[in-house]
């Protein structure tokens, strides 16, 4: 609390009801929380995708990102770069609200300057699963991409790998286990993977205005 982090159980009042219906018994139990809190309860969009993007997949999460604000919605993502760099930061040009959910503990997120200082200024809120100290893992990536999904009322997949990496088993997880609504992009800068994932059940969305 000195450092302005809050705890939030499972069992607060605080804690996103979303996750607790949308992951089940894989919901976390905690929260740590920097930043409006409020946010939280926000109607959003999750957009992700691969670190590598392309500059055109860069345009479309920036686009997304945009809409989103231009229609009263938060934007929530993974604190990555690539994609989810690229949608937050649109987001906050657009004055939407923002929530970013690390892949390690908030201590170690708020190592970069600019999201420090984002969440200071109330513009962002930080939400991670996991102890303050926790270090990045692909297996504390897959927790964060869970909720992710599961705050959205829909995440779009911009840009994904065929078959591996964070974003192709993130969504694949998330429409296994009914995380979320997944959508993939089907236009210009859409990954490798995009279409394997639509044939695996996501829905197709081929313009910004179609999500």
């Amino acid at each position: 609390q000195e450092e302005g982090v809050l705890l939030v159980s499972a069992l607060d009042d605080h804690f996103p009801g979303r996750l607790r219906s949308m992951l089940g018994d894989a919901c976390p139990a905690f929260l740590l929380v920097a930043g409006p809190i409020d946010f939280l309860a926000l109607p959003m969009v999750g957009v992700v995708g691969s670190r590598d993007a392309s500059p055109v997949a860069m345009e479309v999460a920036g686009e997304v990102a945009c809409a989103a604000a231009t229609r009263g919605r938060a934007v929530v993502s993974g604190l990555a770069r690539g994609i989810d760099q690229a949608a937050m930061m649109a987001a906050l040009q657009a004055g939407a609200p923002v929530v970013g959910v690390p892949s390690e503990g908030v201590r170690v997120a708020a190592r970069n300057a600019e999201v420090r200082s984002r969440v200071h200024a109330g513009a962002q809120c930080i939400a991670s699963p996991y102890g303050p100290g926790v270090r990045f893992t692909a297996g504390t990536a897959m927790g964060r991409n869970k909720v992710v999904y599961a705050l959205a009322d829909a995440t779009l997949v911009v840009c994904s790998d065929h078959g591996k990496g964070g974003t192709w088993e993130g969504a694949r997880e998330a429409m296994r286990r009914r995380f979320g609504r997944v959508a993939v992009w089907t236009g210009d800068g859409e990954g490798p993977g995009n279409a394997a994932l639509v044939k695996q059940g996501a829905s197709a969305v081929g313009s910004v205005d179609a999500l």
